[in-house]
């Protein structure tokens, strides 16, 4: 009975046994096969779904504060984020509202400006058969007398309605931060060409500059700024979601993927493989000293590809390289003879103003204190001799009344002849 009782016990341990190595077989398998169908998949330049837009349908992400652990801060003050939970790059409310466009861009772009007025600057963004899909402008009359033209904001339009969809404008980091409590991420939060720039430009003296890319309700979407050669485009965050060395002599953009290293689009002066260099560009394709700049992107939806490679987001890279192209080809300064015409407008439109305010109360002050001349002409002008206006003569008073009827008492007491006396005659 010992004997049997052993034997069966040393049967079910096999059976577990057994029971486990398939198992553990089983889900080597479908591991193999799952790694097998995303080869496949790739392989086959089929879609799949990037970890961004599963973040974005299930709210799952870390806010600012809690980046910098301050998770405390955080719970008290979310409601002040708008993006609390969503992805680093996602649209603004008013974005998902339909209150701004969302300008969405082929996988070939050219950006240019197209013409320069004495007040201002505009251009357009087309496709390779030259259909538009954007435009932009900056208004010179919005610089006042300051004379710097690079705080004149960037407004970008869409090409279909017209409606506003983003703008730039020039902001210095003691600006951005006083304005939207924006700051650079810490060199050890961003990637090593950022934190090797970020330290070789706080030794120089320098002043760093961010242009920063709003929707078209103001609200703060990304900053780019350009230091040490390199530009680095940033989120609401400060999380650093692409970058690009500026090559030379021709001036190509690459911007990729920090994390990845992924190439994301790739932007070149005056056209994509042109390979000329700057100085060698003719001039007449600048208007306004703005160069034009070819773009173009790379197909996303792989494994951990950048929200910027996707239709709805190129826009955002576009607005950086054209904002820093119109940054650049201004930091020389406008000609004198824009700049005469903005202040001689504002002079006549303030020179005018002061007049119509004299004018209002001078007017004011005759409407209650008129002239004698006007008062003379009421009195013996044509108003005067116009029997139809005249007031009628007045009643006899009546102690004239009084005096009247005792001057015909006593005519009639000495029978007196003749016409009865005229009133007020005395006793």
């Amino acid at each position: 009975m010992a004997s049997e009782a052993h034997h069966q016990r040393l049967f079910t341990l096999a059976l577990a046994a057994s029971c486990l190595l398939t198992r553990v077989s089983a889900l080597s398998r479908v591991a193999t096969t799952s790694q097998g169908s995303e080869a496949v998949a790739q392989a086959s330049d089929s879609m799949v779904i990037p970890e961004w837009k599963l973040d974005l349908a299930s709210g799952k992400g870390d806010d600012w504060w809690t980046r910098f652990g301050l998770r405390s801060v955080g719970d008290t003050i979310k409601s002040a984020i708008w993006s609390d939970g969503l992805p680093v790059i996602t649209g603004s409310p008013a974005q998902n509202r339909q209150r701004c466009p969302v300008i969405k861009l082929p996988d070939d772009v050219v950006l240019a400006a197209n013409r320069r007025g004495w007040t201002t600057l505009s251009g357009s963004w087309t496709t390779g058969s030259g259909i538009g899909v954007a435009t932009w402008e900056q208004n010179y009359l919005s610089m006042g007398f300051s004379r710097d033209i690079k705080k004149v904001a960037v407004h970008f339009r869409s090409a279909s309605t017209g409606q506003m969809a983003a703008r730039t404008r020039y902001f210095t980091d003691k600006e951005m931060m006083m304005l939207y409590d924006w700051k650079e991420m810490p060199a050890k939060a961003t990637s090593k060409a950022a934190a090797n720039s970020t330290r070789s430009s706080s030794k120089g003296k320098t002043e760093q500059f961010n242009l920063a890319i709003m929707d078209c309700a103001g609200t703060l979407m990304y900053v780019v700024k350009e230091k040490n050669h390199t530009i680095q485009v940033y989120s609401r965050d400060a999380t650093l979601v692409a970058e690009s060395a500026v090559e030379a002599p021709v001036l190509r953009y690459k911007f990729a993927d920090p994390s990845s290293k992924y190439l994301i689009a790739t932007a070149e002066a005056p056209g994509l493989n042109a390979s000329i260099k700057v100085k060698d560009i003719p001039r007449d394709v600048e208007i306004g000293e703005v160069l034009p700049f070819g773009m173009r992107f790379q197909k996303g939806g792989y494994v951990n590809s950048s929200a910027l490679m996707e239709t709805e987001y190129r826009w955002i890279l576009a607005t950086a390289v054209q904002a820093l192209a119109i940054y650049k080809a201004q930091a020389v300064g406008l000609p004198w003879e824009i700049i005469t015409v903005v202040e001689t407008f504002f002079i006549v439109c303030f020179a005018v103003m002061i007049l119509t305010v004299l004018g209002m109360l001078y007017s004011i002050y005759r409407c209650v204190y008129p002239s004698a001349y006007y008062l003379s002409k009421d009195y013996y002008g044509r108003i005067a001799d116009n029997p139809f206006l005249l007031v009628p003569p007045r009643p006899p008073q009546r102690h004239s009344m009084a005096d009247a009827a005792n001057s015909r008492q006593y005519a009639q007491e000495r029978g007196l002849p003749g016409s009865v006396p005229s009133y007020g005659a005395n006793k």
